[in-house]
């Protein structure tokens, strides 16, 4: 049984690339069950699942979310009846994916990579024409996104209808911006001011207010001016 690693991406990602996936696949006859799109990385034969998960966490446990470019350039690919666009600038994942591969065989697992060129792959075709037949085709194209973000990695087992069937992720680490991360930190200083201080020096109050009836009796009374505390004298 062949199990497949691939890349996806982030929920903007896909948001962004749904509109090019319809449109090719409207234009090329595309079938109607294929997978979300995705990167192909590794073909992996009989694996064990649990030695596999723990080899592919190690390996990815320092990366995080990455980007990668798409270029210009659509392939119907005959063999695998694939309908694919090219990625550009493949330095990163194309790093991650000689990693994976390499640790993979080296831990003993049967891995098939042919992946010549990694692309992402739009959709399955059913039927590709005699004329596109004639290249493996490359036909330009200009998408309407230059990048997607990766996020995570998952194991896919795909039976026969061509039906992906999920079995592990792989989610990569977040970057959060500079931006992200100072709206975070003013989101909690707003909160600790609004919600957490004004709560603890009614606390301290309390605290202060309790220790001096039992110091000085009953006939104690507390002034509270500023968060601070005035006695009154006995008469």
């Amino acid at each position: 049984m062949k199990y497949y690693l691939v890349a996806l991406f982030d929920d903007v990602s896909y948001k962004n690339l749904s509109p090019i996936q319809r449109s090719l696949s409207k234009k090329y006859r595309a079938n109607r069950n294929s997978p979300i799109p995705y990167i192909p990385l590794e073909v992996i034969e009989n694996p064990n699942i649990d030695k596999l998960n723990t080899v592919i966490d190690k390996i990815l446990k320092p990366y995080k979310n990455f980007k990668v470019e798409l270029s210009s350039t659509i392939t119907l690919c005959d063999s695998n009846k694939t309908l694919n666009l090219k990625i550009e600038k493949i330095g990163y994942i194309k790093k991650l994916d000689r990693l994976i591969g390499d640790n993979l065989k080296l831990h003993g697992f049967n891995v098939k990579n042919d992946n010549t060129d990694l692309h992402l792959s739009l959709a399955n075709i059913n039927y590709i024409n005699r004329d596109n037949k004639k290249f493996d085709t490359e036909i330009e194209y200009k998408p309407s996104i230059s990048t997607l973000k990766v996020n995570r990695l998952e194991l896919w087992k795909i039976s026969n209808n061509r039906r992906e069937t999920l079995i592990q992720k792989y989610p990569l680490k977040t970057i959060y911006s500079f931006f992200m991360l100072k709206f975070v930190i003013i989101n909690f200083q707003l909160y600790f001011f609004v919600f957490v201080y004004p709560t603890f020096q009614c606390l301290i109050i309390s605290v202060k207010y309790i220790i001096l009836i039992l110091v000085d009796g009953e006939d104690t009374y507390e002034y509270f001016t500023n968060c601070g505390i005035t006695k009154r004298k006995k008469t």
